[in-house]
């Protein structure tokens, strides 16, 4: 009996705190244009980018909470500013979210090898609750459409960066209570250590607040000859997320993680985490 109210209340835990924050990354070094308008065409390439992320089946009677993200971005005027563009899909079971970004960034050289971004992007996004939403007695099906903006700067010198973004600067009213959506704050820097020719390794970290929720990662990503990556995420007190890829002729890469749930979330899943993948194509 202890165990099934403890249960119930780690899950109805998750469900508030899941209804109230955005799609985050494990895998969040690849995402750095998702989480900041001013990574757009920071590679000086065009990239386009499809990424899934499928988590905690065994807790939803609708299957996995999965999201999907579709995303392109590149340096126009000769590389002196950034465009791009962002479509993903939420699915949290009884609930499901779109969300459309544009986004623009001017790059200001400071000196040698220094480089400052500052972007933002509009944001249009569409929520839809299910009827079948009964947390509190049940309520009739719900459709929302509402506009933000997110705005951010990127520093980066030689082989350091260092980002900030906020997103939901607008605080639109989303959920089922009408309560306005928490500002996202987004802090993450790295360097890119080149051990030998055929050895690089990037440490990094990422900051995220929204709200009373909080979050840290950690994330070590080495590259073998310009082919191989392997790497592995630590989400303070949630989870640790390896990862592997292969990169082809520095054009093509692909990069599969699974998080290892080590949070009480373990329990309300059976020990189910959440598995993440990416492809990349540059040209």
């Amino acid at each position: 009996m202890k165990n099934s109210i403890l249960i119930f209340f780690l899950f109805s835990c998750y469900t508030v705190t899941l209804r109230a924050q955005d799609i985050y990354y494990s895998n969040y070094p690849q995402h750095q244009f998702f989480y900041n308008p001013a990574f757009a065409g920071v590679d000086s390439t065009h990239d386009f980018s499809v990424s899934g992320r499928a988590r905690y089946g065994s807790i939803s009677s609708h299957g996995n909470y999965h999201d999907a993200m579709f995303s392109y971005n590149q340096p126009i005027c000769h590389s002196k500013s950034g465009i791009g563009a962002i479509v993903t899909y939420q699915n949290g079971g009884d609930f499901h979210r779109y969300l459309l970004a544009l986004a623009y960034n001017y790059k200001i050289k400071l000196a040698e090898k220094m480089n400052l971004r500052i972007g933002a992007s509009a944001i249009q996004e569409f929520y839809h609750q299910d009827e079948s939403f009964s947390g509190w007695g049940g309520s009739p099906a719900i459709d929302r459409t509402f506009f933000d903006v997110s705005a951010g700067f990127e520093y980066d010198w030689k082989n350091f960066f260092l980002g900030f973004s906020v997103k939901h600067i607008l605080k639109p009213k989303e959920t089922f209570y009408e309560n306005k959506v928490y500002a996202a704050k987004f802090l993450t820097a790295g360097y890119k250590i080149n051990v030998c020719n055929s050895f690089s390794t990037t440490p990094s970290v990422l900051l995220i607040y929204q709200g009373p929720a909080q979050q840290l990662q950690f994330a070590n990503d080495m590259v073998f000859k310009k082919t191989f990556l392997l790497g592995v995420g630590i989400i303070y007190n949630e989870a640790v997320s390896p990862r592997v890829g292969i990169c082809l002729k520095n054009k093509l890469q692909a990069m599969i993680s699974y998080d290892i749930t080590t949070s009480t979330l373990a329990l309300p899943t059976n020990g189910q985490g959440a598995f993440e993948a990416n492809i990349q194509y540059r040209f």
